[in-house]
């Protein structure tokens, strides 16, 4: 697919920016120094990760169990969803954000109406792209969205961008088209084009930039595979969802 139909593809709606060309902060730490950051103009785009509690509060970070398995803290030490919302409303900061649980989708759709589509994404794991069969963890169960309620979420909203999250997959399952994964990767595309889902991560081990010709499979299907930047080590044949990943 050629750049400019792809440009066209992820922009449809006017104000909406090109995702090919936005770095987008990853952090699983929102505390007063981001915001600080924000504040300042430093910050020009950020990940917000939203998790509910049983009694339907919503907050900053992963599903309970994920601290848990770690010996983490829980709650994380972030600051409130409102704080980071008013910071990021009145800075007009391009937001993705990221169900971490089933519970939490009304308030990412809430979260989506009050940023507008043009300003923010949405971002899931997806239940039909979840191939791992071992070493598996608890929160997973709740973290996987189905795909169809997610398409659901994104159209109930203002129709934003939206990406998904698969798990399962290994660089040396797709390092070649002729590998054991690539049924498993023709699936996840051929969704992904049919459902007009922008961005997908494969979410490899350890961030892994994934092979050059799934990356080219992908954007000649008008979606943008996503890059940590970290992870670039070599020149890429198309343009690339980029994240940058901050402690």
């Amino acid at each position: 697919m050629p750049k400019e139909a792809l440009i066209e593809r992820i922009a449809e709606q006017q104000g909406r920016p090109n995702l090919a060309e936005i770095l987008v902060l990853h952090t699983r730490v929102v505390d007063e120094r981001l915001l600080r950051m924000l504040t300042a103009g430093l910050v020009q785009t950020m990940e917000l990760d939203i998790s509910s509690t049983e009694d339907d509060r919503y907050y900053i970070g992963h599903h309970w169990q994920f601290y848990e398995n770690r010996g983490l803290v829980f709650p994380p030490p972030n600051v409130s969803l409102e704080e980071a919302m008013w910071a990021i409303i009145s800075y007009r900061v391009f937001t993705k954000l990221d169900c971490k649980d089933k519970g939490a989708v009304p308030k990412v759709a809430e979260l989506a109406l009050s940023l507008g589509s043009s300003n923010c994404m949405l971002h899931a794991f997806v239940r039909e792209f979840d191939y791992q069969k071992n070493g598996r963890e608890g929160h997973w169960l709740y973290e996987n969205i189905g795909l169809e309620e997610i398409i659901r979420l994104r159209n109930e909203v203002g129709q934003p961008a939206l990406q998904v999250s698969c798990r399962g997959f290994t660089y040396n399952g797709i390092a070649t088209t002729d590998d054991y994964q690539v049924s498993n990767l023709n699936e996840v595309c051929t969704k992904a084009k049919e459902n007009k889902i922008e961005v997908v991560n494969l979410n490899l081990p350890d961030n892994q930039v994934p092979p050059d010709w799934a990356l080219k499979y992908f954007y000649d299907n008008g979606v943008l595979l996503e890059v940590y930047e970290d992870s670039r080590k070599r020149q890429l044949s198309c343009d690339v969802f980029t994240t940058i990943e901050v402690e």
